[in-house]
């Protein structure tokens, strides 16, 4: 920055540029009128808009959960909850848990490891408008995954 565009320095070593920031003249550090440094006082809202959007999206992931538990089918063996994530500020959801099935016994006889069962997941898709739940829909098991409505021409 040259010298034409700041005003002189005060006798505290500091310059004042037209926007009202200040300049140090050993760092070119500048910092606010309120003596917030600009990057920090950008990471501070950064971060602010990172923690509501973050908190929409845990509360969006709670409700999936719960539409989840709620419309799990009670003939199928009970299923243990892992994740959930979500999209940016949780406009889309995706809990996942997983149950576990017993191995037929033909795999189990060539095989001299004690695995009796293996997992098979669980998942339902939701999406929301703000905290507001607008559709669901089931990814797994395949026994309750709707097939995709047909398109007409």
């Amino acid at each position: 920055m040259s010298a034409t565009n700041r005003l002189p320095i005060t006798d505290m070593g500091v310059a004042w540029n037209r926007r009202g920031l200040e300049l140090h003249e050993t760092t070119n550090f500048a910092r606010t009128s309120t003596g917030i440094s600009m990057n920090r006082s950008i990471l501070l809202m950064s971060i602010s808009s990172a923690l509501v959007s973050g908190c929409a999206g845990y509360k969006n992931a709670e409700q999936c959960e719960q539409k989840m538990a709620d419309l799990y089918p009670s003939d199928l063996p009970k299923y243990k909850r892992e994740r959930s994530s979500f999209s940016h500020e949780g406009q889309r959801v995706v809990s996942r848990g997983s149950y576990e099935v017993p191995l037929p016994k033909e795999a189990l006889a060539p095989t001299l490891l004690k695995v009796r069962t293996r997992p098979q997941p669980v998942a339902m898709e939701c999406t929301f408008a703000g905290e507001q739940m607008t559709s669901y829909q089931w990814l797994a098991p395949k026994k309750l995954v709707l097939p995709p409505p047909e398109q007409e021409e």
